[in-house]
């Protein structure tokens, strides 16, 4: 069990007019509701352990200590996990259960905490972060995104996450419309690179 978990109630606020991503669908998901990611505030997980998948200083050798989360903000028709992402696949936890597992998978021999697909979960992975911090786990933290970001939660994610790994899916907008639905994309992705250079060098 953790012993700093303490009495503070996690800080949820953000889902009751979601605008976690850039899509800002103001939906109030602690009632219940879905915007786009497809996800109510019940956090689900599709896998906590570690995953060997990613690039060698990622994955290196005991693994890469990898939690998937199910949803997606994105939404491109070409999604290779789609499973996750569209279907929803995943297991729904308690932040209670969602800690005490990756704070056990922590506590292996991982090399990182690897967050995929996190944006539409930050208020869950923020509390997490500080909860292990707490209790002396020193493993880098990684995002590992999608790039389709918003720039000031980004400026405020370089507070807790060490590493980031976005993708660029698109440079040209009439490709991300075509692909997602969103024009928006490459300024957005751009904007995110650049405020994280500045932030993180």
């Amino acid at each position: 069990m953790m012993k700093t978990s303490g009495n503070r109630k996690p800080d949820f606020s953000e889902y009751k007019q979601c605008r976690l991503c850039p899509r800002e669908c103001s939906v109030n998901r602690l009632d219940g509701q879905k915007g786009f990611c497809g996800e109510t505030s019940d956090c689900r997980v599709a896998y906590c352990g570690a995953h060997f998948g990613e690039e060698p200083p990622i994955s290196g050798i005991f693994g890469s200590g990898t939690v998937f989360f199910s949803g997606c903000s994105c939404g491109c028709f070409f999604c290779q996990n789609v499973q996750l992402s569209k279907e929803h696949l995943g297991e729904i936890l308690t932040f209670a259960e969602f800690s005490e597992r990756v704070l056990a998978l922590a506590r292996s021999k991982v090399h990182n905490l690897n967050f995929v697909t996190p944006e539409h979960w930050w208020p869950h992975i923020r509390e997490l972060c500080r909860i292990l911090r707490a209790e002396g786990i020193d493993t880098p933290f990684l995002w590992n995104s999608s790039g389709y970001c918003r720039s000031e939660l980004l400026i405020e994610q370089c507070q807790y996450i060490d590493i980031f790994l976005p993708d660029f899916k698109f440079a040209n907008a009439d490709l991300a419309e075509r692909c997602m639905g969103r024009r928006d994309y490459p300024e957005l992705a751009l904007a995110g690179l650049r405020a994280l250079v500045e932030k993180k060098g």
